[in-house]
């Protein structure tokens, strides 16, 4: 009886996720502009003339290959390639919610931390809005949350295939790289989750180390076969980086979004108030390390916060903005609360799988942020980390549950004060981030664009 009631919450909860991801598809932006138009693009050159034909000094072949493979490698019009993205991203994240929370169940040894695990992702608003872009946020967090929980050793080690296991996990990180080249960095982190595994329970075999190595290299060397040829250069991420410009324009803003508005520039910057000019972040460092400090924070509260559900909204004001935003900082509250918990409770050193594991969620959830700190953010930026937080979150929600269980409400009650105090000054923060957008305060709308270098989004951009 058991079982089937909790089969029957899983459907529930899957047919719910299905059922937002649709209504946020038919919400959108009906059609594909910008990044989205751009990668539909690179996918139909691919389709024609091969990887070489699609090559950008700007982007990777990963998400144009995945569009072509979509698309089954036709010249599709741009509804038609939306619409079977959306299904298939949709479908993918459904079905790596439901194996990243199988794999955490492992790994915690609890069905019921798994059961949790599935429904916080898989009914994640925002991620599921994430579905519905052609573009790489998507498949990169999935991607990066595979990579990272096949890292984790379980509870059972008997479970431990390790090998198997390894070169799925570098597998998914690599080809991840490809699709969005900062997840270099969670690579990075990754492999060093598993050498670090390797010296503490030996159970990663050494001999397997040319085939892990392998299974690292291989999705690069297309890419590096493209920027070699086409570009003349040696090199197996992009062609061309921007991180200098994107440095300079996170000195002067918050934030960045994009406003899809008849007759407005579509440019949404959050303006820094805290920025005088300083043409380099060491001149911003040296000068007013306090101030450079707040800046690098603010741009990670504005990475998690989601005054916009899409990455193209039409609406200044859409009317779910604040109660999404409210339940986006209980989300952040509990995710917090748990890592409090884990560093509270931990007594055990690294020998012990479930702390091992705590440790190395958080080091691959750093390193997946770290990158992004300095630049000009964007809420979709966080998704990855969004996903890999989810352990702290279910353990502070089994805390809260075992309190109530108690009826301990003395605490209880701390909790909800804490809460409440922590939501709200999300709230008030949120506020004062969105009133550096000129276009969201003035009606009008027409707030002069930054100076961002040679890069402007535009409907339909020259190759």
């Amino acid at each position: 009886m058991q079982r089937r009631s909790e089969r029957a919450l899983l459907g529930a909860a899957t047919l719910l996720a299905v059922g937002l991801g649709v209504a946020f598809f038919f919400s959108g932006y009906q059609t594909l502009i910008y990044d989205a138009w751009a990668y539909s693009e690179l996918a139909r050159r691919l389709s024609r003339g091969g990887l070489l034909a699609a090559a950008y000094e700007l982007r990777t072949y990963g998400y144009p290959l995945f569009v072509a493979l979509v698309s089954g490698f036709q010249q599709l019009d741009s509804s038609t390639i939306r619409l079977l993205v959306f299904l298939v991203q949709l479908a993918i994240y459904v079905a790596a919610c439901a194996a990243g929370a199988r794999i955490l169940g492992a790994v915690y040894g609890s069905r019921r931390f798994a059961r949790m695990a599935y429904l916080v992702t898989v009914l994640n608003p925002f991620l599921l809005a994430r579905t519905t872009e052609t573009l790489s946020d998507l498949l990169s967090a999935v991607l990066v949350y595979l990579g990272v929980v096949l890292s984790l050793p379980r509870k059972d080690a008997r479970l431990n295939r390790v090998t198997p296991r390894a070169a799925a996990s570098l597998f998914c990180l690599a080809f991840g790289t490809m699709v969005r080249p900062s997840n270099v960095v969670v690579l990075l982190a990754v492999a060093i989750v598993w050498l670090a595994r390797a010296a503490l329970w030996r159970d990663l075999n050494w001999r397997a180390a040319p085939l892990l190595l392998a299974v690292v290299v291989l999705p690069f060397l297309p890419q590096l076969t493209v920027n070699y040829r086409v570009f003349g250069k040696v090199q197996p991420l992009i062609a061309q980086s921007l991180y200098w410009y994107q440095e300079r324009w996170g000195l002067a803003g918050l934030k960045y979004g994009t406003l899809v508005r008849s007759g407005e520039h579509p440019e949404l910057l959050y303006k820094n108030p805290l920025y005088r000019g300083e043409p380099r972040p060491s001149v911003f460092l040296r000068e007013r390390p306090v101030a450079y400090a707040a800046t690098l924070a603010l741009h990670l509260f504005a990475m998690f916060d989601h005054d916009f559900v899409m990455t193209y909204p039409t609406v200044r004001h859409p009317w779910h903005r604040w109660p999404l935003s409210i339940v986006n900082y209980v989300f952040l509250f509990l995710c917090l609360a748990g890592i409090a918990l884990f560093f509270r409770d931990g007594r055990s050193g690294l020998h012990d799988s479930e702390r091992f594991a705590g440790f190395a969620l958080l080091f691959a959830t750093a390193a997946s942020l770290a990158l992004y700190l300095p630049i000009l953010v964007e809420s979709r930026f966080s998704a990855p980390a969004e996903l890999l937080l989810t352990p702290f979150l279910v353990g502070a929600v089994m805390r809260v549950a075992e309190l109530s269980a108690r009826r301990d409400t003395k605490r209880l009650v701390a909790w909800a004060l804490a809460g409440a105090l922590f939501v709200g000054s999300c709230a008030l923060l949120s506020a004062w981030v969105a009133a550096q957008a000129p276009q969201l305060v003035d009606e009008g709308g027409t707030s002069a664009p930054m100076d961002r270098g040679p890069i402007t989004p535009i409907p339909r951009p020259t190759y």
